[in-house]
């Protein structure tokens, strides 16, 4: 079961309230919409980056001295992403 970011939650809850932000129909929701898509492509970068080029609750500052630093590549945080929060 893949979870929600905090920013897809909200987004839910706007939806709930207004759901006539959602349609595609008019301008004023297609401009929201693309609006919203930026923010979420925003939050997908910032996730992937902290995990793939961030620190994981302090061990990696152990491994870094003992040079055993194994991430999984860049790619890892877009597969933890992926399995994580699927669009």
């Amino acid at each position: 079961m893949s979870k929600l970011t905090a920013l897809q939650e909200a987004m839910r809850i706007v939806e709930k309230y207004a759901p006539n932000l959602f349609t595609v129909y008019t301008m004023d929701s297609r401009d929201f919409l693309n609006e919203v898509q930026s923010c979420l492509d925003k939050e997908r970068e910032q996730i992937v980056d902290a995990y793939s080029h961030g620190w994981h609750d302090g061990q990696d500052v152990i491994l870094q001295q003992l040079k055993h630093i194994d991430k999984g590549g860049d790619d890892a945080g877009q597969k933890l992403y992926n399995e994580t929060y699927k669009d």
